[in-house]
């Protein structure tokens, strides 16, 4: 029997500030591109990038747009779902705390199907059958499917944490903060790749439970013999997962984490419901809630980060940075501040050429590649900072002149960059 092959519809679609295609966006420890590859290699399907005007011989295949990131398990799921007919069909979820947590800027249609009090959720992942409808441009062709193809709703389940916010006037004191491993997401804006990375937590911890039922339940036994019964803290602990050649000290605690080869992690760090890619090196006192670290990366002493990414390569030293992108290779002063929240409405950012709300009032900004910002920088959130900028304080700010002819034992203060004597009133 013919193996079922996947075709990938090229929208040069690219992400700011980054400036790159959408394919190498960071997911995990992985560029877009290479998860996808992974995930259609397991699932035993041959893919093949196209244009959108190009012509498919085969009868019937799977056909996703670029831009599109979706689990194994969906993906595996949907597959299975509309193996039963010979209709074309697209991609629908039910919308739930996950979908929610990843809609905002995606642009999705909406389809509640008979019998359904909740609408769903349609993603550009098709099953076509016959030819490909002929488009000049990937916008065309995506209506055209659209059109043709009968929404297949695809069951999921996940698991909500209460999770509480600071207290701000007119804005919700907790948020559903979903852990699935049936996810879908259209990566168009900065912002997607922030929140997606915060749900591979889920998709990373259960692909591997499904795959390691063995060492689950050893851990789970192991946490059992503990404490006799189920304390999530101490089964937290057990679920760690660290690579070769790894050095880390005594002292320093993890909990649902995942460490990549090669890692450095120094003394009183704390790394919670966190993925740090091979060859980083965290230095001591090093604390991430719920982050990302792509390879390479390297913190210096009291970095706190709360539900940040970075891609590979950045040095990071800031306390405390939540809620933000950083840029492949970039660089953050301890002292620099980056404002993660509004009083009123919502975090604002920029989207296809216009700023507009990001239906978030917690959110930190993006910094691009090779970027760096210095000391005494304040950012207001939603922002993207290019690559390659350089931010620095102003000069009047500085100490830069110092005379030798000052009293000594009297006050000095700075003016204008530089030292001179405070006179009283």
């Amino acid at each position: 029997m013919k193996k079922l092959k996947a075709y990938i519809v090229k929208t040069n679609t690219i992400i700011s500030p980054f400036g790159e295609d959408v394919a190498e966006s960071l997911v995990g420890w992985q560029n877009l591109a290479e998860n996808r590859k992974e995930i259609f290699l397991r699932l035993g399907m041959e893919a093949e990038y196209i244009d959108p005007g190009q012509t498919i011989s085969d009868s019937r295949y799977l056909l996703i747009f670029d831009y599109v990131y979706v689990s194994q398990k969906l993906l595996k799921d949907f597959l299975n779902s509309s193996k039963k007919g010979d209709k074309s069909q697209s991609l629908a979820v039910i919308k739930n705390a996950a979908v929610e947590y990843l809609l905002p800027l995606q642009e999705l249609a909406e389809y509640t199907a008979p019998g359904q009090k909740k609408p769903a959720i349609i993603y550009d992942i098709f099953m076509v059958s016959g030819a490909l409808p002929k488009a000049d441009n990937y916008l065309d062709l995506r209506k055209h499917l659209h059109q043709i193809c009968q929404p297949q709703l695809v069951a999921t389940r996940e698991i909500t944490v209460e999770v509480r916010l600071p207290t701000l006037p007119g804005q919700p004191a907790f948020m559903l903060f979903p852990i699935t491993s049936s996810l879908a997401c259209h990566i168009t804006n900065w912002v997607h790749i922030l929140w997606l990375n915060h749900l591979m937590f889920g998709v990373r911890w259960l692909e591997r439970i499904y795959k390691h039922k063995g060492w689950t339940s050893y851990k789970l036994l192991e946490a059992l013999a503990i404490q006799r019964s189920i304390k999530p803290w101490k089964l937290l602990q057990k679920m760690v997962v660290i690579g070769k050649g790894c050095h880390i000290h005594p002292t320093a605690y993890l909990e649902a984490a995942m460490i990549g080869d090669n890692v450095t992690i120094g003394a009183q760090a704390c790394i919670r419901n966190s993925f740090v890619g091979p060859g980083s090196n965290l230095a001591d006192h090093t604390v991430l809630l719920n982050s990302t670290l792509g390879a390479d990366c390297c913190t210096m002493e009291d970095t706190f980060l709360v539900q940040c990414v970075s891609y590979p390569r950045a040095i990071i030293g800031n306390w405390k940075l939540q809620v933000s992108l950083i840029g492949r290779g970039a660089y953050i002063n301890p002292w620099a501040g980056f404002i993660d929240a509004i009083f009123q409405g919502h975090v604002k950012v920029k989207h296809n050429g216009e700023i507009v709300s990001s239906r978030r009032a917690f959110l930190g900004s993006c910094i691009g590649h090779e970027a760096q910002v210095g000391g005494k920088v304040l950012i207001q959130p939603g922002r993207e900072i290019p690559n390659h900028y350089r931010i620095v304080m102003r000069p009047d700010e500085v100490i830069s002149c110092i005379p030798t002819n000052l009293p000594p034992g009297e006050p000095l203060h700075r003016q204008n960059g530089t030292l001179v004597l405070h006179k009283k009133d």
